[in-house]
């Protein structure tokens, strides 16, 4: 899923496409943000719902290659701390 928008119209889609996967059968989950221009409370809420999913030996979710926009927001909501979050070069 390539999306330049993470926000409320796409949260649902993501959350339900999460819900279905079988998260205790995966070493690892990693995100690609690159293409994310936009993000909102949904797409971080869908994020972190992801997170909580994973088990707790899993933890926490790798997003790879976040704008630096993005990554200021997640720091200013302190989202941070919570998963691991790598800046695009």
């Amino acid at each position: 899923m390539i999306v330049e928008n993470f926000d409320a119209a796409l949260a649902p889609e993501f959350k339900e496409y999460v819900s279905v996967l079988k998260l205790s059968e995966i070493d690892q989950i990693t995100v690609d943000m690159k293409s994310v221009e936009f993000m909102d409370s949904s797409g971080i809420g869908a994020l972190l719902f992801l997170n909580n999913q994973l088990p707790p030996d899993k933890r926490p979710l790798k997003l790879l290659n976040t704008a630096p926009h993005v990554v200021s927001l997640l720091e200013l909501l302190r989202v941070h701390r919570m998963l691991k979050v790598e800046p695009s070069a």
